[in-house]
């Protein structure tokens, strides 16, 4: 799933309650993190376009 950083909305923190999403807080390092697996692996894809669309997509609905 998409890894969400910076403040969540109310949309966001449904989502995230859904498992559609997964919310970072605030703080990144310079190379975040970009996707998280069940097992809360996380690694970084480099496809910002991709992500963004995921979490818009996560975000729909919430």
């Amino acid at each position: 799933m998409p890894i969400l950083y910076g403040l969540p909305t109310a949309k966001a923190r449904r989502a995230a309650s859904a498992g559609r999403v997964k919310l970072a807080g605030c703080v990144m390092s310079a190379q975040p993190d970009q996707w998280c697996c069940a097992a809360a692996h996380q690694w970084r894809a480099g496809d910002e376009q991709l992500l963004v669309a995921a979490i818009e997509a996560a975000l729909v609905g919430s």
